[in-house]
């Protein structure tokens, strides 16, 4: 064994072969270290701890080329990942991927089941479920104003009351069309501010409503006899909703019922042409009263079919009233025939009908030979069932 002197001597010697092998840019780290060496308590590592006599005299007694490479592993950086670090990497990188192959084929074949969905309790339940149906048929999600059930009621009344007291109010079917006109009047301009706040007129909107429940009750009354007209009258009121709703779905050509509240509108347009003109027979009203009657009531709900698709309100006037005085001579005409009721009802409908379609073509700039020709043979068709009925006695 040699003394502490000899070890220093040889360990400053083994530095000094090691400073003059290694490269340039291990001068400063190797030199850090000699000089650590030559402190009295012996060397210490880059954290500042002394090291075992055992290590560094191991050390002292190595190559200088084992010591060049123990010195270049010393001067490595932490963050520096050697080869070995590299094939864990990818060792694990191969690993996580096949974990990620095997996660996604069993979600494939195992799927989980979707979280059900809560639904809404307490008050709002109701109303929750209803706008989310709503909300994924925007076809059907138009509202409908508490101010129009209001006055369906209201309608509906009056026509019971009217079908039901003995002897019969007259003034209950005058009261339900004026319910009706104010009605439709306050349900438009609150549900369309938009459109009647600037300025825009509800009366072309007001004739179908109006006339339906003046006319409604009165055909009940004279075809519906007993029990029966409690429901005729239900029935009667629900449709003037319908009607009122028609009327509402119609104002803005973005409406999302336009086309079915049209449809649902034409019909009871026809409707209530049929009902009023066979009444003014029922009436047996004067000739020239029942022209007049005829006349106005044809201008009024051709108004109603001209309006949703008119060019020019000055034209659907001027042919609204060119089809009520067409409708007013036929009622003229037929007074010389052997046809009077429902017949002569139907007729002046069937006249109607052709007038009031040539005329919408004629507004919406769709009038030719063809359209004027499919109107005409439904128009043709029904008066010859018309004349085939009387003439064999039918009715």
């Amino acid at each position: 064994m040699t003394t502490d002197d000899e070890r220093d001597e040889t360990e400053r010697e083994a530095h000094a072969e090691a400073d003059a092998a290694a490269p340039d840019s291990d001068d400063g780290a190797l030199s850090e270290h000699a000089e650590a060496a030559s402190d009295e308590d012996g060397p210490t590592s880059w954290s500042g701890e002394a090291l075992d006599p055992s290590v560094w005299s191991s050390a002292a007694e190595s190559t200088p080329d084992e010591h060049e490479e123990a010195a270049d592993d010393a001067a490595l950086p932490d963050d520096i990942e050697t080869d070995e670090d590299d094939e864990s990497d990818e060792d694990v990188a191969s690993e996580s991927d096949v974990l990620e192959e095997l996660v996604a084929v069993s979600a494939t074949s195992y799927p989980l089941p979707e979280p059900a969905i809560e639904e809404p309790q307490g008050p709002g339940r109701a109303e929750a479920l209803i706008s989310g149906w709503a909300s994924r048929m925007p076809a059907l999600a138009l509202p409908i104003p508490v101010e129009s059930i209001i006055l369906t009621v209201l309608v509906t009344i009056a026509f019971l009351a009217f079908v039901l007291i003995e002897p019969t109010p007259r003034w209950a079917a005058l009261l339900g069309a004026i319910l009706a006109a104010l009605g439709t009047d306050g349900v438009l301009r609150t549900a369309r501010r938009d459109v009647f706040g600037m300025g825009a007129d509800t009366t072309p909107f007001l004739f179908l409503p109006t006339l339906f429940a003046l006319g409604a009750p009165v055909f009940i009354e004279y075809n519906v006899e007993g029990f029966w007209v409690i429901p005729a009258a239900l029935i009667a009121g629900l449709a003037f909703g319908g009607v009122v709703i028609a009327e509402l779905a119609s104002v803005r050509e973005d409406e999302p019922l336009r086309v079915p509240a049209r449809f649902f509108a034409a019909a009871a347009t026809y409707f209530v042409v049929f009902a009023l003109f066979s009444l003014a027979y029922a009436f047996d009203l004067g000739l020239g009263a029942s022209v007049v009657a005829v006349a106005l009531i044809g201008m009024l709900l051709a108004v109603e079919l001209l309006r949703d698709d008119q060019i020019d309100a000055l034209e659907t006037i001027v042919l609204s009233g060119v089809i009520g005085v067409i409708a007013g001579e036929a009622r003229w005409v037929l007074q010389y025939m052997p046809v009077d009721g429902y017949l002569a009802g139907l007729t002046l409908l069937l006249l109607f009908y052709f007038t009031s379609g040539v005329a919408h073509a004629y507004v919406t700039r769709q009038l030719d030979r063809t359209v004027a020709a499919e109107y005409g043979g439904v128009a043709l068709v029904g008066v010859v069932l018309v004349v085939g009925v009387r003439v064999f006695g039918v009715a």
